[in-house]
């Protein structure tokens, strides 16, 4: 394997990770908004 090929790869998994860290992070802004609009009631 070439050192560009494992840059590939690299690349590859770091976005796999930021968007599921931004997945995640729209989760959490979703049940704190579900939860702020429970506490109104």
């Amino acid at each position: 394997m070439t050192i560009s090929e494992v840059t590939q790869r690299l690349n590859a998994l770091a976005d796999k990770m930021e968007k599921s860290a931004q997945e995640a992070g729209v989760e959490q802004q979703e049940v704190r908004r579900w939860l702020r609009h429970v506490k109104v009631k």
